[in-house]
C-alpha cells in the first residue's frame, strides 16, 4: 500500500494537462498581437506608398485615386483585414494645407503645403498655390521652396485569435510624409 502511495507515474501528464490552457492561451495570444503589428507594418508601408507616388511631380501630388491604388496594391490581403484600405483627412496639419480628394464614398485625401527647406522661425508654412519661390523664402538666398505632402491610410483589423480583454477589432492608421522641391 505504501508503494502505491508514493508512486509517481503519471506525475508528468498530470502536471501537463494542467499547464495546456495556459500555454494554449499564451499562444494564441502571440498570434493575434503579431497579426496586429504586422498589420500596423503593412498600413504604414501602404501611406509611404502613395506618399513616394505622389512626390513624383505636381500632377500626381493630387492624383488621390491612383493614390489610393497604390497603397492598395501595397497593402494587398493582409491577415485578419475587414474592410478596405482608404485614406482619410490627415490629421495635425497646418492651416494653409490644402487637401484634395477623389469626391466618392469614402474620399481619399490628399494634402499639401508648401515651407522653406531653410526656414526662418518667423515665417510659418505657406500655400503653395499663392508661393512665390523667389519672394515666399524671405532673405535666407540659400532656402528652395518645398511642397511637403502628407497621406494618411486606415484598415481595420480582427484578429484570428480574439485576446480576452481587448477589443474584437482595431483600427489601424499609417501617416507618411514625404518633400519635394517645387
Amino acid at each position: 500500500m505504501k508503494r502505491l502511495i508514493w508512486d509517481e507515474s503519471g506525475g508528468p501528464l498530470v502536471e501537463l494537462a494542467l499547464a495546456m490552457p495556459l500555454l494554449t492561451a499564451i499562444l494564441l495570444g502571440a498570434i493575434g498581437l503579431g497579426q496586429l503589428a504586422m498589420g500596423a507594418i503593412n498600413v504604414s508601408n501602404a501611406a509611404k506608398a502613395a506618399v513616394q507616388y505622389a512626390a513624383q511631380d505636381s500632377g500626381t501630388a493630387v492624383d488621390t485615386a491612383t493614390m489610393l491604388s497604390v497603397a492598395k496594391a501595397d497593402i494587398g490581403n493582409t491577415i485578419g483585414q475587414t474592410g478596405t484600405l482608404d485614406m482619410p483627412k490627415p490629421l495635425g496639419l497646418p492651416s494653409v494645407a490644402s487637401c484634395v480628394s477623389t469626391g466618392t464614398s469614402p474620399k481619399s485625401y490628399s494634402c499639401s503645403y508648401c515651407q522653406c527647406s531653410s526656414p526662418n522661425a518667423s515665417v510659418a508654412p505657406f500655400a503653395c498655390s499663392t508661393a512665390d519661390p523667389n519672394t515666399a523664402c524671405g532673405v535666407n538666398s540659400t532656402s528652395q521652396l518645398e511642397q511637403v505632402i502628407v497621406v494618411s491610410t486606415h484598415i481595420n483589423m480582427r484578429p484570428v485569435a480574439a485576446i480576452p480583454g481587448l477589443p474584437v477589432s482595431f483600427d489601424m492608421y499609417g501617416n507618411a510624409t514625404e518633400k519635394r522641391l517645387q
